[in-house]
Protein backbone atom coordinates (compact mmCIF):
# COMPACT_ATOMS: atom_id res chain seq x y z
CA UNK A 1 0.00 0.00 0.00
CA UNK A 2 1.36 3.41 -0.96
CA UNK A 3 0.20 6.88 -0.02
CA UNK A 4 -0.85 9.58 -2.46
CA UNK A 5 -2.79 12.77 -1.79
CA UNK A 6 -5.42 14.02 -4.18
CA UNK A 7 -7.50 17.16 -4.06
CA UNK A 8 -11.24 16.54 -4.22
CA UNK A 9 -13.46 19.46 -5.16
CA UNK A 10 -17.23 19.39 -5.21
CA UNK A 11 -18.70 22.53 -6.76
CA UNK A 12 -22.11 23.66 -7.93
CA UNK A 13 -22.64 25.56 -11.14
CA UNK A 14 -24.52 28.76 -11.90
CA UNK A 15 -27.93 27.15 -11.25
CA UNK A 16 -27.45 27.37 -7.48
CA UNK A 17 -30.23 29.00 -5.47
CA UNK A 18 -27.92 31.10 -3.25
CA UNK A 19 -25.47 33.56 -4.83
CA UNK A 20 -21.81 33.28 -3.93
CA UNK A 21 -20.31 35.32 -1.10
CA UNK A 22 -16.93 35.20 0.66
CA UNK A 23 -16.57 31.85 2.41
CA UNK A 24 -15.79 31.32 6.08
CA UNK A 25 -12.06 30.43 6.18
CA UNK A 26 -11.17 26.83 7.03
CA UNK A 27 -8.90 27.97 9.87
CA UNK A 28 -11.93 29.47 11.59
CA UNK A 29 -14.21 26.50 10.92
CA UNK A 30 -11.58 24.17 12.46
CA UNK A 31 -12.19 25.75 15.87
CA UNK A 32 -15.95 25.17 15.89
CA UNK A 33 -15.85 21.53 16.97
CA UNK A 34 -14.34 20.73 20.37
CA UNK A 35 -11.00 18.94 20.19
CA UNK A 36 -11.38 17.59 23.74
CA UNK A 37 -12.23 13.86 23.57
CA UNK A 38 -13.71 14.04 27.08
CA UNK A 39 -15.95 17.01 26.30
CA UNK A 40 -19.72 16.77 26.75
CA UNK A 41 -20.28 18.90 23.65
CA UNK A 42 -21.99 17.20 20.67
CA UNK A 43 -19.37 15.26 18.69
CA UNK A 44 -16.70 16.45 21.12
CA UNK A 45 -13.23 15.23 20.12
CA UNK A 46 -14.70 13.75 16.91
CA UNK A 47 -11.76 14.70 14.68
CA UNK A 48 -9.25 12.92 16.97
CA UNK A 49 -6.21 14.61 15.53
CA UNK A 50 -3.02 12.71 16.42
CA UNK A 51 -1.50 12.29 18.94
CA UNK A 52 -4.65 12.49 21.11
CA UNK A 53 -4.75 8.66 20.91
CA UNK A 54 -2.02 8.61 23.55
CA UNK A 55 -4.73 9.74 26.02
CA UNK A 56 -7.70 7.71 24.75
CA UNK A 57 -6.57 4.07 24.65
CA UNK A 58 -5.86 2.98 28.22
CA UNK A 59 -4.99 4.14 31.71
CA UNK A 60 -3.09 2.67 34.69
CA UNK A 61 -4.96 0.59 37.24
CA UNK A 62 -6.34 2.57 40.16
CA UNK A 63 -5.56 1.51 43.73
CA UNK A 64 -9.05 0.00 44.01
CA UNK A 65 -8.58 -1.92 40.76
CA UNK A 66 -5.19 -3.19 41.91
CA UNK A 67 -6.76 -4.45 45.13
CA UNK A 68 -9.53 -6.29 43.27
CA UNK A 69 -6.98 -7.82 40.89
CA UNK A 70 -4.57 -8.97 43.60
CA UNK A 71 -3.28 -12.44 42.75
CA UNK A 72 -4.12 -12.16 39.05
CA UNK A 73 -2.24 -11.29 35.89
CA UNK A 74 -3.22 -9.75 32.57
CA UNK A 75 -3.47 -12.55 30.00
CA UNK A 76 -5.20 -11.09 26.97
CA UNK A 77 -6.50 -8.02 25.14
CA UNK A 78 -9.34 -7.36 22.74
CA UNK A 79 -9.31 -4.01 20.97
CA UNK A 80 -12.24 -2.79 18.88
CA UNK A 81 -11.40 0.37 16.97
CA UNK A 82 -13.30 2.68 14.68
CA UNK A 83 -11.79 3.61 11.35
CA UNK A 84 -9.88 6.88 11.13
CA UNK A 85 -10.38 10.03 9.08
CA UNK A 86 -12.26 9.40 5.85
CA UNK A 87 -13.97 11.27 3.06
CA UNK A 88 -17.76 11.39 2.90
CA UNK A 89 -19.68 8.19 2.42
CA UNK A 90 -21.45 9.76 -0.57
CA UNK A 91 -19.70 12.27 -2.88
CA UNK A 92 -23.06 13.92 -3.56
CA UNK A 93 -23.52 14.89 0.10
CA UNK A 94 -21.91 18.30 -0.39
CA UNK A 95 -24.48 19.16 -3.05
CA UNK A 96 -27.27 17.92 -0.80
CA UNK A 97 -26.08 20.10 2.08
CA UNK A 98 -25.16 23.28 0.23
CA UNK A 99 -26.85 24.74 -2.85
CA UNK A 100 -24.51 27.71 -3.10
CA UNK A 101 -23.18 29.14 -6.32
CA UNK A 102 -19.52 28.20 -6.94
CA UNK A 103 -19.10 26.85 -3.41
CA UNK A 104 -16.62 24.00 -3.14
CA UNK A 105 -15.42 21.73 -0.36
CA UNK A 106 -11.90 20.48 -0.83
CA UNK A 107 -9.78 18.05 1.13
CA UNK A 108 -6.87 15.63 0.89
CA UNK A 109 -8.84 12.56 0.10
CA UNK A 110 -6.82 9.52 -0.32
CA UNK A 111 -4.38 6.79 0.34
CA UNK A 112 -3.61 4.76 -2.73
CA UNK A 113 -4.31 1.05 -2.67
CA UNK A 114 -2.37 -1.44 -4.77
CA UNK A 115 -4.01 -4.87 -5.09
CA UNK A 116 -2.72 -8.34 -5.98
CA UNK A 117 -4.74 -11.50 -6.53
CA UNK A 118 -3.74 -15.17 -6.48
CA UNK A 119 -5.37 -18.59 -6.57
CA UNK A 120 -3.68 -21.60 -5.04
CA UNK A 121 -0.04 -21.78 -6.10
CA UNK A 122 -0.58 -19.31 -8.92
CA UNK A 123 1.96 -16.51 -8.41
CA UNK A 124 1.54 -13.29 -10.36
CA UNK A 125 3.40 -10.02 -10.01
CA UNK A 126 0.93 -7.61 -11.59
CA UNK A 127 -0.51 -4.98 -9.23
CA UNK A 128 -3.69 -2.97 -9.74
CA UNK A 129 -3.79 0.66 -8.68
CA UNK A 130 -7.37 1.84 -8.22
CA UNK A 131 -8.05 5.26 -9.76
CA UNK A 132 -11.39 7.02 -9.37
CA UNK A 133 -12.80 9.90 -11.43
CA UNK A 134 -12.63 13.49 -10.28
CA UNK A 135 -16.42 13.59 -9.93
CA UNK A 136 -16.24 11.15 -6.99
CA UNK A 137 -13.22 12.74 -5.35
CA UNK A 138 -10.61 10.52 -7.05
CA UNK A 139 -10.38 8.23 -4.04
CA UNK A 140 -13.79 6.60 -3.98
CA UNK A 141 -16.61 6.48 -1.47
CA UNK A 142 -15.77 6.82 2.22
CA UNK A 143 -12.06 6.15 1.67
CA UNK A 144 -9.15 7.11 3.89
CA UNK A 145 -7.76 10.58 4.32
CA UNK A 146 -4.05 11.10 4.76
CA UNK A 147 -4.43 12.02 8.43
CA UNK A 148 -5.46 8.43 9.16
CA UNK A 149 -1.82 7.35 8.95
CA UNK A 150 -0.82 9.54 11.91
CA UNK A 151 -3.93 8.53 13.85
CA UNK A 152 -3.11 4.83 13.66
CA UNK A 153 0.59 5.30 14.27
CA UNK A 154 -0.37 7.09 17.50
CA UNK A 155 -2.90 4.37 18.35
CA UNK A 156 -0.26 1.67 17.90
CA UNK A 157 2.21 3.60 20.04
CA UNK A 158 -0.40 4.03 22.77
CA UNK A 159 -1.10 0.28 22.86
CA UNK A 160 2.61 -0.53 23.03
CA UNK A 161 3.26 1.97 25.81
CA UNK A 162 0.28 0.91 27.92
CA UNK A 163 0.75 -2.86 27.58
CA UNK A 164 3.86 -5.02 27.83
CA UNK A 165 3.62 -6.96 24.57
CA UNK A 166 6.64 -9.11 25.41
CA UNK A 167 5.28 -10.19 28.81
CA UNK A 168 1.88 -10.91 27.29
CA UNK A 169 3.39 -12.85 24.39
CA UNK A 170 1.82 -10.50 21.84
CA UNK A 171 3.30 -10.59 18.36
CA UNK A 172 1.98 -10.76 14.82
CA UNK A 173 1.47 -14.52 15.10
CA UNK A 174 -0.41 -14.42 18.41
CA UNK A 175 -2.75 -11.66 17.23
CA UNK A 176 -6.05 -12.21 15.47
CA UNK A 177 -7.34 -9.62 13.00
CA UNK A 178 -11.09 -9.15 12.37
CA UNK A 179 -13.30 -6.80 10.36
CA UNK A 180 -16.13 -6.62 7.89
CA UNK A 181 -15.26 -6.27 4.21
CA UNK A 182 -15.57 -2.47 4.06
CA UNK A 183 -12.50 -1.19 2.16
CA UNK A 184 -11.84 1.63 4.62
CA UNK A 185 -11.97 -0.69 7.64
CA UNK A 186 -9.67 -3.22 5.95
CA UNK A 187 -7.27 -0.37 5.20
CA UNK A 188 -7.26 0.74 8.83
CA UNK A 189 -6.54 -2.79 10.01
CA UNK A 190 -3.55 -2.65 7.67
CA UNK A 191 -2.39 0.69 9.08
CA UNK A 192 -2.67 -0.48 12.69
CA UNK A 193 -1.09 -3.89 12.07
CA UNK A 194 1.83 -2.43 10.11
CA UNK A 195 2.44 0.13 12.86
CA UNK A 196 2.25 -2.46 15.67
CA UNK A 197 4.34 -5.09 13.85
CA UNK A 198 6.63 -3.25 11.39
CA UNK A 199 8.63 -6.39 10.58
CA UNK A 200 5.55 -8.47 9.80
CA UNK A 201 5.26 -9.68 6.22
CA UNK A 202 1.75 -11.06 6.08
CA UNK A 203 -1.37 -11.35 8.23
CA UNK A 204 -4.63 -13.19 7.76
CA UNK A 205 -7.66 -10.92 8.14
CA UNK A 206 -10.87 -12.72 9.12
CA UNK A 207 -13.69 -10.86 7.38
CA UNK A 208 -17.47 -11.14 7.51
CA UNK A 209 -19.47 -9.99 4.49
CA UNK A 210 -20.84 -6.52 5.09
CA UNK A 211 -24.51 -7.46 4.78
CA UNK A 212 -24.13 -9.93 7.68
CA UNK A 213 -21.47 -8.25 9.80
CA UNK A 214 -22.01 -7.73 13.51
CA UNK A 215 -18.85 -5.62 13.53
CA UNK A 216 -20.46 -3.49 10.83
CA UNK A 217 -23.60 -3.04 12.92
CA UNK A 218 -25.58 -4.91 10.27
CA UNK A 219 -26.03 -8.52 11.35
CA UNK A 220 -28.42 -10.49 9.16
CA UNK A 221 -31.56 -9.67 11.14
CA UNK A 222 -34.17 -8.36 8.66
CA UNK A 223 -36.58 -7.01 11.28
CA UNK A 224 -33.88 -5.11 13.17
CA UNK A 225 -32.47 -3.70 9.93
CA UNK A 226 -35.94 -2.47 8.97
CA UNK A 227 -36.38 -0.93 12.43
CA UNK A 228 -33.10 0.93 12.03
CA UNK A 229 -34.05 2.25 8.60
CA UNK A 230 -37.40 3.49 9.90
CA UNK A 231 -35.75 5.18 12.88
CA UNK A 232 -33.18 6.79 10.59
CA UNK A 233 -35.89 8.18 8.29
CA UNK A 234 -37.79 9.61 11.26
CA UNK A 235 -34.63 11.17 12.71
CA UNK A 236 -33.89 12.87 9.37
CA UNK A 237 -37.13 14.86 9.23
CA UNK A 238 -36.30 18.26 7.64
CA UNK A 239 -36.28 21.24 10.00
CA UNK A 240 -37.75 24.53 8.83
CA UNK A 241 -38.69 27.57 10.85
CA UNK A 242 -40.01 31.12 10.91
CA UNK A 243 -37.99 34.22 10.01
CA UNK A 244 -35.07 34.96 12.32
CA UNK A 245 -34.84 31.31 13.39
CA UNK A 246 -31.68 29.25 12.91
CA UNK A 247 -33.60 26.96 10.57
CA UNK A 248 -34.44 29.94 8.35
CA UNK A 249 -30.87 31.21 8.61
CA UNK A 250 -29.65 27.80 7.36
CA UNK A 251 -31.93 28.06 4.33
CA UNK A 252 -30.64 31.54 3.54
CA UNK A 253 -26.96 30.60 3.92
CA UNK A 254 -26.93 27.01 2.58
CA UNK A 255 -29.80 27.14 0.08
CA UNK A 256 -31.32 23.93 1.49
CA UNK A 257 -33.73 22.83 4.21
CA UNK A 258 -31.72 21.38 7.09
CA UNK A 259 -31.82 17.57 7.47
CA UNK A 260 -30.18 16.66 10.79
CA UNK A 261 -29.12 13.08 10.04
CA UNK A 262 -28.06 13.52 6.42
CA UNK A 263 -26.11 16.77 6.89
CA UNK A 264 -23.94 15.69 9.85
CA UNK A 265 -21.13 14.48 7.55
CA UNK A 266 -20.88 17.91 5.88
CA UNK A 267 -20.46 19.62 9.24
CA UNK A 268 -17.90 17.23 10.75
CA UNK A 269 -16.01 17.01 7.45
CA UNK A 270 -15.70 20.79 7.31
CA UNK A 271 -14.46 21.01 10.91
CA UNK A 272 -12.07 18.05 10.77
CA UNK A 273 -10.41 18.40 7.36
CA UNK A 274 -10.81 21.44 7.76
CA UNK A 275 -12.68 23.07 4.91
CA UNK A 276 -14.34 26.43 4.36
CA UNK A 277 -18.09 26.89 4.73
CA UNK A 278 -20.43 29.10 2.68
CA UNK A 279 -20.43 32.81 3.43
CA UNK A 280 -22.83 33.84 6.17
CA UNK A 281 -22.14 30.79 8.31
CA UNK A 282 -21.56 31.60 11.97
CA UNK A 283 -20.34 29.54 14.89
CA UNK A 284 -23.80 29.84 16.45
CA UNK A 285 -25.45 28.42 13.32
CA UNK A 286 -22.88 25.61 13.21
CA UNK A 287 -23.58 24.69 16.84
CA UNK A 288 -27.35 24.80 16.28
CA UNK A 289 -26.97 22.39 13.37
CA UNK A 290 -24.51 20.04 15.07
CA UNK A 291 -26.73 19.88 18.17
CA UNK A 292 -29.72 18.83 16.06
CA UNK A 293 -27.54 16.26 14.27
CA UNK A 294 -26.44 14.79 17.59
CA UNK A 295 -30.04 14.58 18.76
CA UNK A 296 -31.03 12.84 15.52
CA UNK A 297 -28.19 10.32 15.80
CA UNK A 298 -29.07 9.50 19.40
CA UNK A 299 -32.76 9.08 18.64
CA UNK A 300 -32.29 6.47 15.92
CA UNK A 301 -30.38 4.04 18.15
CA UNK A 302 -32.63 1.87 20.30
CA UNK A 303 -31.32 -0.84 22.64
CA UNK A 304 -33.51 -3.68 21.35
CA UNK A 305 -32.69 -2.91 17.71
CA UNK A 306 -28.98 -2.48 18.38
CA UNK A 307 -28.75 -5.69 20.40
CA UNK A 308 -29.78 -7.75 17.38
CA UNK A 309 -27.59 -5.87 14.89
CA UNK A 310 -24.37 -6.41 16.88
CA UNK A 311 -25.21 -9.72 18.61
CA UNK A 312 -22.47 -11.66 16.75
CA UNK A 313 -19.86 -9.07 17.79
CA UNK A 314 -20.90 -9.24 21.46
CA UNK A 315 -20.85 -13.03 21.41
CA UNK A 316 -17.38 -12.94 19.88
CA UNK A 317 -16.09 -10.64 22.61
CA UNK A 318 -17.59 -12.87 25.29
CA UNK A 319 -16.34 -16.14 23.82
CA UNK A 320 -12.83 -14.81 23.31
CA UNK A 321 -12.72 -13.39 26.85
CA UNK A 322 -13.65 -16.82 28.21
CA UNK A 323 -10.98 -18.49 26.10
CA UNK A 324 -8.28 -15.99 27.06
CA UNK A 325 -9.03 -16.71 30.71
CA UNK A 326 -9.00 -20.51 30.34
CA UNK A 327 -6.94 -21.54 27.30
CA UNK A 328 -3.16 -20.97 27.36
CA UNK A 329 -2.71 -21.21 23.58
CA UNK A 330 -5.46 -18.82 22.47
CA UNK A 331 -4.67 -15.52 20.72
CA UNK A 332 -3.19 -12.99 23.14
CA UNK A 333 -4.67 -10.02 21.31
CA UNK A 334 -7.62 -9.62 18.95
CA UNK A 335 -8.05 -6.46 16.85
CA UNK A 336 -11.54 -5.70 15.55
CA UNK A 337 -11.91 -3.08 12.82
CA UNK A 338 -15.36 -1.53 13.07
CA UNK A 339 -17.61 1.51 12.61
CA UNK A 340 -19.12 4.20 14.83
CA UNK A 341 -22.66 2.80 14.63
CA UNK A 342 -21.43 -0.66 15.69
CA UNK A 343 -19.55 0.76 18.68
CA UNK A 344 -22.65 2.70 19.77
CA UNK A 345 -24.82 -0.40 19.44
CA UNK A 346 -22.38 -2.55 21.41
CA UNK A 347 -22.31 0.01 24.24
CA UNK A 348 -26.10 0.28 24.16
CA UNK A 349 -26.54 -3.50 24.26
CA UNK A 350 -24.14 -3.68 27.22
CA UNK A 351 -26.08 -0.91 28.96
CA UNK A 352 -23.26 1.66 29.15
CA UNK A 353 -23.62 4.14 26.28
CA UNK A 354 -23.35 7.71 27.63
CA UNK A 355 -24.65 9.40 24.48
CA UNK A 356 -21.19 10.47 23.28
CA UNK A 357 -20.55 9.72 19.63
CA UNK A 358 -17.41 7.69 18.77
CA UNK A 359 -14.51 9.72 17.44
CA UNK A 360 -12.27 8.76 14.57
CA UNK A 361 -9.94 5.91 15.63
CA UNK A 362 -11.81 5.47 18.94
CA UNK A 363 -11.15 2.24 20.83
CA UNK A 364 -12.90 -0.15 23.17
CA UNK A 365 -10.31 -2.21 25.06
CA UNK A 366 -11.31 -5.39 26.91
CA UNK A 367 -8.65 -6.70 29.30
CA UNK A 368 -8.67 -10.32 30.54
CA UNK A 369 -7.18 -11.19 33.95
CA UNK A 370 -6.55 -14.74 35.20
CA UNK A 371 -5.77 -15.89 38.75
CA UNK A 372 -2.19 -17.04 39.28
CA UNK A 373 -2.91 -19.47 42.12
CA UNK A 374 -2.38 -23.14 41.29
CA UNK A 375 -5.88 -24.00 42.52
CA UNK A 376 -7.36 -21.38 40.22
CA UNK A 377 -9.66 -18.59 41.23
CA UNK A 378 -12.04 -16.07 39.75
CA UNK A 379 -11.25 -14.50 36.40
CA UNK A 380 -11.79 -10.78 35.86
CA UNK A 381 -12.13 -8.22 33.10
CA UNK A 382 -11.85 -4.46 32.66
CA UNK A 383 -13.49 -2.53 29.81
CA UNK A 384 -12.12 0.84 28.73
CA UNK A 385 -13.63 3.43 26.40
CA UNK A 386 -11.52 6.42 25.33
CA UNK A 387 -8.93 5.22 27.81
CA UNK A 388 -11.24 5.35 30.81
CA UNK A 389 -12.55 2.26 32.63
CA UNK A 390 -16.30 1.63 32.43
CA UNK A 391 -18.53 0.12 35.13
CA UNK A 392 -20.97 -2.36 33.58
CA UNK A 393 -24.36 -3.46 34.93
CA UNK A 394 -23.97 -6.16 37.58
CA UNK A 395 -20.49 -4.98 38.63
CA UNK A 396 -21.67 -3.04 41.67
CA UNK A 397 -20.12 0.21 40.50
CA UNK A 398 -16.66 -1.37 40.13
CA UNK A 399 -14.62 -1.16 36.93
CA UNK A 400 -12.99 -4.56 37.55
CA UNK A 401 -15.54 -7.33 37.50
CA UNK A 402 -16.01 -11.10 37.43
CA UNK A 403 -15.93 -12.51 33.89
CA UNK A 404 -19.19 -14.34 34.58
CA UNK A 405 -20.97 -10.99 34.73
CA UNK A 406 -19.78 -10.04 31.26
CA UNK A 407 -20.91 -13.38 29.85
CA UNK A 408 -24.51 -12.61 30.85
CA UNK A 409 -24.72 -9.17 29.20
CA UNK A 410 -26.30 -8.49 25.83
CA UNK A 411 -28.92 -10.52 23.95
CA UNK A 412 -27.91 -13.99 25.17
CA UNK A 413 -31.26 -15.42 24.10
CA UNK A 414 -30.26 -14.83 20.47
CA UNK A 415 -27.61 -17.52 20.70
CA UNK A 416 -30.51 -19.92 20.23
CA UNK A 417 -31.32 -20.36 16.50
CA UNK A 418 -35.06 -20.53 17.17
CA UNK A 419 -34.98 -17.27 19.16
CA UNK A 420 -32.89 -15.62 16.43
CA UNK A 421 -35.40 -16.62 13.77
CA UNK A 422 -38.33 -15.42 15.87
CA UNK A 423 -36.70 -12.04 16.62
CA UNK A 424 -35.34 -11.42 13.16
CA UNK A 425 -37.94 -13.03 10.92
CA UNK A 426 -35.24 -14.99 9.10
CA UNK A 427 -31.62 -14.19 8.39
CA UNK A 428 -28.47 -16.06 9.25
CA UNK A 429 -28.41 -16.83 12.95
CA UNK A 430 -25.76 -15.13 15.02
CA UNK A 431 -24.02 -18.27 16.27
CA UNK A 432 -23.48 -19.46 12.71
CA UNK A 433 -21.93 -16.15 11.73
CA UNK A 434 -19.45 -16.36 14.59
CA UNK A 435 -18.56 -20.03 14.17
CA UNK A 436 -18.00 -19.72 10.44
CA UNK A 437 -15.03 -17.41 11.00
CA UNK A 438 -12.36 -20.01 10.35
CA UNK A 439 -9.20 -20.01 12.47
CA UNK A 440 -6.02 -18.94 10.77
CA UNK A 441 -3.60 -21.58 9.59
CA UNK A 442 -0.35 -20.97 11.48
CA UNK A 443 2.48 -19.58 9.46
CA UNK A 444 5.80 -21.39 9.69
CA UNK A 445 7.32 -18.39 11.34
CA UNK A 446 4.71 -18.48 14.12
CA UNK A 447 5.64 -21.96 15.42
CA UNK A 448 8.96 -22.73 17.12
CA UNK A 449 11.37 -24.50 14.73
CA UNK A 450 11.87 -27.41 17.11
CA UNK A 451 8.25 -28.43 16.78
CA UNK A 452 8.57 -28.57 13.03
CA UNK A 453 11.56 -30.93 13.46
CA UNK A 454 9.59 -33.11 15.87
CA UNK A 455 6.67 -33.26 13.45
CA UNK A 456 9.01 -34.15 10.57
CA UNK A 457 10.67 -36.92 12.61
CA UNK A 458 7.31 -38.42 13.56
CA UNK A 459 6.25 -38.40 9.92
CA UNK A 460 9.46 -40.20 8.88
CA UNK A 461 9.02 -42.83 11.62
CA UNK A 462 5.41 -43.39 10.58
CA UNK A 463 6.46 -43.83 6.95
CA UNK A 464 9.23 -46.31 7.93
CA UNK A 465 6.84 -48.40 10.05
CA UNK A 466 4.24 -48.42 7.30
CA UNK A 467 6.79 -49.59 4.71
CA UNK A 468 8.14 -52.25 7.09
CA UNK A 469 4.67 -53.63 7.79
CA UNK A 470 3.92 -53.72 4.09
CA UNK A 471 7.18 -55.55 3.28
CA UNK A 472 6.71 -58.06 6.11
CA UNK A 473 3.19 -58.80 5.02
CA UNK A 474 4.35 -59.49 1.48
CA UNK A 475 7.14 -61.82 2.70
CA UNK A 476 4.79 -63.61 5.08
CA UNK A 477 2.46 -64.33 2.21
CA UNK A 478 5.36 -65.59 0.04
CA UNK A 479 6.84 -67.84 2.78
CA UNK A 480 6.31 -68.89 6.37
CA UNK A 481 8.23 -65.97 7.83
CA UNK A 482 6.81 -63.88 10.62
CA UNK A 483 7.26 -60.26 11.66
CA UNK A 484 9.00 -59.52 14.93
CA UNK A 485 7.20 -56.55 16.44
CA UNK A 486 10.29 -55.55 18.40
CA UNK A 487 12.36 -55.17 15.24
CA UNK A 488 9.59 -54.08 12.92
CA UNK A 489 10.85 -50.54 12.57
CA UNK A 490 14.26 -51.85 11.35
CA UNK A 491 13.59 -54.90 9.18
CA UNK A 492 11.63 -58.12 8.75
CA UNK A 493 12.66 -61.25 10.66
CA UNK A 494 12.95 -64.62 8.86
CA UNK A 495 12.34 -66.56 12.10
CA UNK A 496 15.97 -67.94 12.25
Amino acid sequence: MMFLAFRAIFALGASAAVPASPVVPREKVATWLSANPFSDEPFGGYCAHAPVQMLTVSSPLTSEEQLLLRGTKLVGLQVAFRHGARVMTKPSKVLQCFQVENYSMDFDCGIRRDSEYSAGHDQRHLKIEEVFPRSTGHCGTGRLQNEAVAQFEALAKALQENYDFKALGINVSSTKFRSDESPRVVAFVYLLASSLFPTGRQIRLHETIQSQAGWGGSADCPRALKEMQQAKAHADTPISGPPASFAKQWEEVAGTVFKPESFKDCLTQAACTPSSLPGGFTQQLFHWAINHSMHAYRSKFRPETCAALVAPAIFELQDMLREQNSEPNVEKMVLYGTHDNALVCILLALGVWDGKWPTYAETLVLEAYRHTASDGGPAFFRLLRRGRPVSLPGCGGHTVCDVRVFQKLGPQELRDPAAWHERCGGGLRATTMVSEVAPAAPAIGSVPWCWWLVTLALCLVTMAVTLAVSECTQRQRASDTSCDAKLLYIACSTGN
